[in-house]
């Protein structure tokens, strides 16, 4: 009617059942090493979906980002006032304007005029001033246009420009990456 060699469970409770033999030696791995290698593979995928989660997070904030300066850029009239208003402070616009500059003719340098010469050393090796200069640059230009629309927006100045350079920064998430130089 039954086996007698397979341990059967009394009615009233449930026993575990032990392993005598392993399964797996005929193919030469044994269970424990099958039970790492699906926890790798468990652990492996759970990073790809912590890594793609984190990836959309970044472009989602980007994309709030990018829409709160599109906003700030619309109900200011940003770009208008920068241009045409007489309460902007001329001086220090234009010293900003003058930074800003700086910091684009830097990064035009690296990002394209090195390339294209075929210079492959990084560029704290190659030209190790350019990156502190465009940092200089950079912070100089930022202050001097808070200096400059000061009289404009008075205490919402630091918003206004804080929400702009955010979101210009984060605006790069949706640029596409360029390999026109690379051989």
């Amino acid at each position: 009617m039954f086996d007698s060699s397979v341990p059967q469970p009394s009615r009233r409770k449930y026993q575990k059942v032990p392993q005598s033999e392993n399964v797996y030696t005929d193919a030469g791995e044994s269970e424990t090493s099958i039970k790492k290698a699906r926890r790798q593979r468990q652990l492996a995928r759970d990073a790809k979906r912590k890594e793609t989660i984190e990836a959309i997070q970044t472009k989602i904030w980007a994309a709030v980002w990018t829409a709160a300066m599109i906003a700030v850029i619309y109900f200011t009239d940003f770009f208008l006032v920068l241009l045409t208003s007489d309460r902007v402070n001329r001086t220090w616009f234009n010293l900003s304007v003058l930074c800003w500059g700086i910091d684009i003719v830097c990064m035009v340098y690296l990002s394209v005029y090195l390339p294209w010469k075929g210079i492959d050393l990084e560029w704290n090796v190659y030209c190790p001033r350019v990156i502190p200069v465009a940092t200089g640059a950079m912070v100089l230009g930022s202050f001097f246009l808070f200096l400059a629309t000061w009289p404009v927006w008075g205490f919402m100045t630091p918003f206004i420009l804080g929400i702009i350079g955010v979101g210009m920064l984060l605006s790069l998430h949706f640029v596409p990456a360029c390999s026109c130089f690379s051989s």
